[in-house]
């Protein structure tokens, strides 16, 4: 309750950028002009319309500069959505290019290892399966067949999940390359 009572009555600053000059301004409480434009009777306040000579020549408004005129507009980032793509784009640092591009033919033997492990251990389960079924018997090779065919798949899984490199491994490469190239900044 304390907090918030703190955050109700804090000040809000108003920044008015006139003629190089900042003012400051709390709006939670009246200021000297608002409580003497309050204590006057009405026909006595000052009239809300400008002067004729501010409405014929009105303020400029203030223009922001940037801190550092000479410094070039910051590029906007560039996405990178698989290893390929930040193996091409990294490949002129070669700090980085070494690491990414391992990472890079990682994921692809994985893949290639993934796929392989499937299909053969498919292949095998299903001859082993198939023979059982037309020979009306299980024979010995018919269960080593689909058990094999099986453990192989299970197998192939397990390995790539371990040998993946992970979402970590490709931000930690995206963030080093950001740090050294501030300027060509990519983003996941």
């Amino acid at each position: 309750m304390r907090c918030h009572r703190a955050l109700s009555v804090s000040l809000s600053i108003i920044v008015v950028a006139t003629a190089g000059r900042v003012s400051f301004a709390d709006t939670d409480t009246p200021s000297s002009a608002q409580e003497t434009a309050a204590t006057k009777p009405a026909d006595q306040q000052p009239s809300a319309k400008p002067a004729p000579s501010e409405a014929a020549n009105p303020s400029p408004k203030p223009t922001v500069k940037l801190a550092c005129p000479s410094c070039p507009a910051p590029r906007p980032p560039v996405y990178v959505a698989d290893w390929a793509r930040l193996a091409a784009l990294t490949q002129s640092d070669s700090l980085i290019f070494p690491q990414v591009d391992g990472s890079a033919q990682r994921h692809d033997l994985v893949h290639t290892l993934t796929v392989g492990g499937v299909v053969l251990g498919g292949i095998a389960a299903m001859t082993g399966g198939f023979h059982a079924v037309s020979a009306d018997e299980w024979s010995k090779f018919d269960k080593w067949s689909v058990v094999g065919g099986v453990s192989l798949t299970a197998v192939s899984v397990f390995i790539a999940w371990a040998m993946e490199p992970d979402r970590d491994d490709f931000l930690t490469l995206i963030n080093h390359w950001n740090l050294r190239h501030p300027q060509q900044v990519l983003s996941p």
